[in-house]
């Protein structure tokens, strides 16, 4: 059994006009007296016996109730249109006409629609499906708007690590390696180091009304490098032009073939094992190594420290 709300709808006898109130079925929701009041009022019924009819409604029964004297003119369904306070929704509720009132066809919910100005993202589906199984004192969602697609931001990609780890190593026995601290980022002649993925504009939406809702203002990006490094054609990729050490800063690509140390070689980095020059402009501290496979420049002093 289909579910269906509880509805009223008014017979017209002559110079009489009886209320006939159809009970829900199953989980529909019973007729709400507010709504109901609303529709008779309408109609021009205001002084039937309201205490009674809001008796009769809580019965959960096909009940009646004379409305007392009419004009005895038929009258035809009814459509509310309520409007979401975003404006990206029109939902429906449907009225019955009088016993032998007329219903509305599609033209007519489409020109109701039109008269409240909506034009944009109507669901023809919708209107078909009241037309073909009309269930009153029902919401229909007869429009909808389209939000916008925000779309996203440029960024860039880099295929080296950014954050070199430069927390020391804790060894099982508890001790602590302050040597091997993994802050030097290899590259060979032809690496990938970075892709530039392009801004998406996005695009606006759109209200029931057809007004067009704006996407958020996305930024954009270019890559930013140094010497040792060739981009693409397209302008979308940088690539190692030599065997050496990548990093990152202030969001510029860097490969250098002599990997600097602007200190001493000590706790804060650890050993040093590269395959180009190394040049270390302070100290090399005692316990530390520096293998090279290029030369080895040392402006300080060497100290019980491994050189090769």
């Amino acid at each position: 059994m289909e579910d269906r709300n509880g509805y009223i709808q008014v017979e017209i006898k002559g110079k009489m006009a009886i209320c006939h109130i159809h009970p829900p079925i199953g989980s529909g929701d019973w007729v709400d007296f507010a709504e109901a009041e609303d529709f008779l009022s309408t109609h021009g019924f205001k002084t039937y016996d309201k205490t009674k009819f809001r008796q009769k409604l809580s019965t959960g029964e096909e009940e009646t109730l004379s409305l007392g004297l009419c004009d005895g003119l038929e009258f035809s369904e009814m459509m509310y249109i309520k409007v979401s306070l975003d404006r990206m929704r029109a939902v429906c509720r449907f009225m019955p006409p009088s016993f032998n009132g007329n219903v509305m066809t599609v033209q007519d919910i489409l020109a109701q629609l039109e008269k409240k100005g909506i034009k944009f993202g109507i669901n023809q589906d919708a209107i078909l499906d009241f037309m073909n199984n009309r269930r009153y004192a029902t919401d229909y969602v007869f429009a909808v708007g389209r939000q916008p697609d925000i779309g996203h931001d440029a960024k860039v990609e880099y295929f080296f690590n950014t954050n070199p780890n430069l927390r020391p190593k804790y060894n099982a026995d508890g001790s602590v390696d302050y040597h091997n601290l993994n802050t030097i980022n290899e590259v060979q002649a032809g690496d990938l180091l970075a892709r530039l993925v392009p801004e998406d504009p996005g695009s606006p939406g759109k209200d029931i009304y057809g007004k067009d809702i704006p996407t958020r203002r996305v930024n954009t990006k270019r890559l930013h490098y140094g010497k040792n490094i060739r981009i693409s054609d397209d302008q979308m990729e940088l690539y190692s032009e030599v065997q050496g050490h990548v990093k990152l800063v202030d969001e510029q690509v860097f490969v250098s073939d002599v990997y600097e140390v602007v200190a001493d070689v000590d706790n804060s980095t650890g050993n040093i094992e590269f395959t180009g020059n190394v040049h270390v402009a302070g100290n090399v501290r005692g316990g530390f190594t520096i293998i090279a496979q290029g030369d080895v420049v040392i402006e300080g002093v060497v100290e019980d420290a491994l050189i090769q």
